[in-house]
């Protein structure tokens, strides 16, 4: 009795080789579907931290043109890789740089975000009729100047007057390597801010 119990025991234990292989398999065949999915996942989800980051920096340039009773200006450039910065005059007017981001730091390696509107190739309701969507994902001017009062304009003209936002807003786009899903910062001209995003076929 104690010998039989014994070779059940040991017939029972453990699996076969082939047994294993076709476990590994299996697991091998789900990954490479998850994969692609969850890298993708991964991709969008550094795009939408520097789209909040973004959004989060406009606002604090806002608030801070209000406290300080100065003027705040946020530059923007697509070189190295894409930047901005936020910075205002003290009262020696002298410079005073508040942050430089780079959109880059964003990402992994190969995972970069950059400044760009994906696949997005009109404007958000109700701008998607009779608008076209920019030429450059950043505005022409290069800056967005945020008043003591909160309200904005994009920058100076050789006249030295205020060029101001238009109906459409200040929109800086950042898209990240895939080029399809894209996100919208909007800045209109009392200083409101607003992030948008493209889902690769329509605004949300």
């Amino acid at each position: 009795m104690t010998r039989q119990l014994r070779h059940c025991a040991h017939k029972q234990a453990g699996f076969s080789f082939v047994e294993l292989m076709v476990v590994i398999a299996l697991i091998g065949a789900l990954s490479a579907i998850a994969l692609p999915s969850l890298l993708s996942g991964m991709a969008e989800r550094r795009l939408k931290s520097a789209a909040r980051g973004l959004l989060s920096d406009l606002q604090k340039a806002r608030l801070l043109a209000v406290n300080l009773n100065k003027k705040v200006t946020v530059q923007f450039s697509t070189a190295a890789g894409g930047t901005y910065s936020i910075f205002y005059k003290n009262d020696s007017n002298a410079t005073v740089t508040v942050t430089t981001e780079t959109l880059s730091s964003y990402g992994g390696t190969g995972k970069i975000i950059s400044y760009g509107k994906g696949k997005a190739n009109s404007l958000w309701s109700p701008y998607d009729t009779g608008y076209a969507i920019e030429t450059s994902p950043v505005p022409s001017s290069g800056t967005i100047i945020f008043e003591p009062q909160g309200t904005a304009f994009l920058g100076l003209d050789t006249n030295n007057k205020k060029i101001p936002i238009p109906e459409i807003g200040a929109n800086i786009y950042l898209q990240n390597q895939n080029s399809d899903v894209c996100y919208a910062a909007s800045v209109n001209q009392f200083g409101g801010i607003r992030l948008r995003r493209f889902s690769g076929s329509a605004w949300e």
